[in-house]
Parts: structure tokens; C-alpha cells; sequence
């Protein structure tokens, strides 16, 4: 379930590849 959000919300504020400083260092969108 939060991993389902998490990508909801990457995909609605897309950063500059993977672990931007909207997500933590090392996440991957699983």
C-alpha cells in the first residue's frame, strides 16, 4: 500500500532520476 503511493506521488512530481530529494537516497519506485 505506501509503496502504491509512493509511486502515485513520483509520478505526479517526477525528479531528476531515481532517489531525487523528493524520495529517499536509494529508492527505486518498488
Amino acid at each position: 500500500m505506501k509503496g502504491l503511493a509512493m509511486t502515485k506521488l513520483k509520478l505526479a512530481n517526477p525528479g531528476p532520476g531515481r532517489g531525487s530529494s523528493s524520495y529517499p537516497a536509494g529508492y527505486t519506485g518498488s
